[in-house]
């Protein structure tokens, strides 16, 4: 007999794989849209921290989805009663979240309900601040435009601005004559953080020169008259023509302007800065006895 047991590399012994079991699509995807819906509320906090009341629905929906897809991976079976829904799983936590709405509890903390008040300081860097006339600021709130005088402090106060504007970036717009912005525009932005803020301006020029034509009553063009600004004085070219320039520090709305010429009369006018069409009578000559 042969008593020679069998080799036991001839048997194979089969092995078991074990699979790590893989989430569905579904799950995954509500997971994905729960982690992105928390994302979009995060950046929301940061950026919209007085958001309207359309926003503050849209909000509120995607917190809840945001709930609710986190949720689809804990275990465990929640549900939940309400006299307007009843539901379990992913969809109650959605109910629960909107209809308890935590947004809320932070919203008034924030100063987000109400009107507020804002104070603008205009300031000018480099010279004197005067204004020949009247002066506005005018800041675009929604969809108009709050104009508002600058007093002599050189202050504007605006009163009852919506809250949703607060630490919104918006719209100024200057009016004043012979004056602008820093930017060399009428139009700047401010963000209306805290309770004021300082806006400085500069002249513009447009009130830098006095140019125009020395013409006799026929239209006839005068050279060599005298043309002055109290101390400020040029003459006219072989055409009539001149021009004065008024340094920044002495611009203004209305300026003395002086023409003169032998055998004319005098033209003395105040005027404001711009072209002139000046006319020249002749002197009347005075009968002498014979």
């Amino acid at each position: 007999n042969d008593n020679t047991l069998p080799n036991n590399n001839s048997f194979s012994t089969p092995t078991e794989s074990k699979e790590t079991p893989t989430p569905p699509t579904s799950t995954r995807n509500a997971v994905l849209i729960g982690i992105a819906s928390l994302g979009v509320i995060l950046l929301a906090v940061l950026f919209v921290p007085c958001p309207t009341s359309t926003q503050y629905i849209v909000f509120r929906i995607i917190l809840a989805l945001g709930a609710a897809g986190v949720a689809s991976i804990v275990p465990g079976l929640f549900s939940f009663n309400n006299t307007m829904l009843t539901a379990s799983g992913a969809l109650g936590v959605f109910g629960l979240v909107y209809l308890v709405n935590p947004a809320k509890s932070f919203s008034s903390e924030d100063g987000c309900n109400g009107l507020f008040d804002y104070t603008i300081f205009v300031e000018s860097p480099n010279e004197t601040l005067e204004f020949t006339g009247p002066a506005y600021l005018a800041l675009r709130l929604e969809r108009e435009y709050s104009k508002t005088s600058i007093g002599e402090d050189k202050t504007v106060n605006y009163k009852d601005i919506p809250a949703q504007l607060r630490n919104q970036t918006v719209l100024v717009e200057l009016e004043a004559a012979g004056w602008q912005f820093l930017n060399g525009s009428n139009r700047d932005s401010i963000q209306l953080t805290g309770k004021s803020d300082i806006v400085q301006i500069q002249r513009d020029n447009s009130l830098c020169c006095v140019t125009g034509e020395v013409m006799d009553n026929t239209g006839k063009p005068i050279p060599a008259a005298i043309v002055s600004i109290q101390d400020l004085t040029t003459t006219t070219d072989s055409l009539g023509r001149f021009k004065l320039e008024i340094p920044k520090a002495r611009q203004k709305d209305q300026q003395p302007l002086k023409v003169r010429k032998n055998g004319y009369q005098v033209w003395d006018l105040v005027v404001r800065p711009g072209f002139q069409q000046v006319q020249l009578e002749r002197e009347k000559k005075q009968n002498t006895p014979s």
